[in-house]
């Protein structure tokens, strides 16, 4: 049995275990979790069914450890970190390249840099992965398996990760303000909020499509 360990657990963590239990490759697989705010954790834990709240040490000792955390606290909570050697790390953190990770854990420990979109808690999300030099096959399997779950991947060399977030990462909140701009426009010439929003949204999609 697989198990994912989360260091933080906001909405792009929830939006990946969502996608883990609604496939049934990922059937067997367990998730653990850790965040500072133990009253948080516990309402979280209550929404999934393969989900549990612990202390940071055990979540380290899950067989994939999965950094879900604002990239300005990425060096303090690396340094908090019980010492030990994680089998594969995916960092999910905007604008932070695998060397700072490499240079905590060392290069021989395997690394994938994954930067998924807002609708990935649709699961309709893009996301692009990065593996470093450590990461084996199989590692690569099972993580383009998860964040296909979400959505579309895009397997890319890290040089390609900074401009996938511009694109797809920070993509649909641009794509956000373009809707809400055309149906306000809908709503002054006397449609519905929810007729005019169903408007653009139906034909953004066909458009990407």
């Amino acid at each position: 049995m697989t198990t994912i360990g989360f260091i933080g657990f906001g909405q792009m963590a929830t939006a990946i275990w969502k996608g883990a239990e609604s496939v049934p490759s990922f059937s067997d697989c367990t998730a653990f979790f850790y965040r500072r705010q133990e009253d948080v954790a516990k309402t979280i834990e209550k929404q999934f069914t393969r989900l549990t709240y612990t202390s940071l040490a055990d979540v380290c000792q899950q067989d994939y450890l999965i950094f879900a955390v604002k990239p300005q606290q990425i060096k303090d909570i690396l340094n908090s970190l019980p010492n030990y050697s994680p089998q594969c790390v995916i960092s999910i953190l905007a604008g932070t390249p695998i060397s700072v990770f490499e240079d905590h854990f060392g290069a021989h420990t395997a690394i994938s840099r994954v930067m998924p979109n807002m609708p990935c808690l649709i699961q309709a999300g893009m996301t692009g992965i990065s593996y470093n030099d450590a990461t084996l096959p199989d590692q690569k399997e099972w993580v383009q398996a998860l964040f296909s779950s979400l959505g579309d991947v895009a397997v890319v060399p890290e040089t390609d990760i900074d401009i996938i977030t511009g694109i797809s990462g920070s993509g649909p909140g641009f794509l956000y303000e373009i809707a809400y701009s055309i149906a306000q426009v809908g709503k002054s010439h006397g449609l519905s909020d929810e007729l005019s929003l169903k408007l653009i949204a139906q034909t953004m999609i066909g458009s990407g499509k």
